[in-house]
């Protein structure tokens, strides 16, 4: 019997931008983004993969020849985000227009936008810094790189491309210094949790976003 062929993890290329976004429309059907279209996803992730802030991970089957697997993390998730309106802002203006007046796709626009400067002060606030200070011995900081999306094929599953795909983004993140790093998932998602829990991370709190309790995870990166 052959031996199967090992899932190979790279950066995505422009030809896999694709795939990344079948799979999130795939996999990730209750989230914001999935609304916006194909073309805007294609965009945020060539995005996100050009931006010196953030990384999008793919796990290819070589014997398949088709992407299993896809994750996008940041460095600094407002980081990116300046960057990328920076640079990119007047054509995702024209991609979201036609959308942005569709029942509550403007308010969550721009609660999107404004996601990172929120969480931000949120901390700052929990932690009595006001956003000037270090943290009070014994709070937590809550940390600025961000696994942003993940995702694995129907087919692909159990077989630990998750982990791997986990495995590649931690390594990024530690060598540009992070120490640890967030994730957020819907607080229904049995499945996201469960995966979560069992790589590590640990449910810091519950949020609130787009009207939807999510669950907020960390996760501290071994040296």
């Amino acid at each position: 019997m052959s031996k199967p062929e090992t899932i190979v993890i790279q950066q995505c290329t422009r030809d896999q931008v694709a795939s990344v976004v079948f799979l999130h429309q795939r996999c990730i059907r209750t989230g914001f983004l999935s609304r916006l279209g194909p073309r805007f996803l294609a965009e945020l992730y060539k995005s996100i993969g050009r931006s010196p802030y953030s990384k999008v991970f793919v796990a290819v089957d070589p014997g398949a020849q088709k992407a299993a697997g896809f994750a996008a993390c940041s460095q600094d998730t407002a980081a990116m985000y300046r960057h990328i309106l920076f640079r990119r802002g007047v054509l995702f203006f024209f991609l979201l227009l036609p959308r942005a007046f569709l029942p509550n796709n403007l308010k969550f626009i721009c609660e999107t936008l404004f996601y990172p400067h929120k969480a931000k002060e949120e901390d700052a606030t929990r932690n009595g810094t006001g956003g000037s200070r270090p943290a009070a011995e014994g709070r937590t900081v809550e940390p600025r790189a961000e696994l942003l999306s993940i995702a694995v094929s129907g087919d692909s599953r159990g077989k630990g491309v998750g982990r791997q795909l986990l495995a590649a983004l931690e390594s990024y993140l530690r060598e540009n210094g992070a120490a640890s790093y967030k994730t957020v998932t819907f607080s229904t998602d049995c499945d996201s949790n469960a995966f979560y829990t069992k790589c590590g991370f640990v449910l810091q709190k519950q949020v609130v976003h787009h009207g939807n309790v999510l669950n907020q995870y960390v996760k501290v990166l071994a040296k």
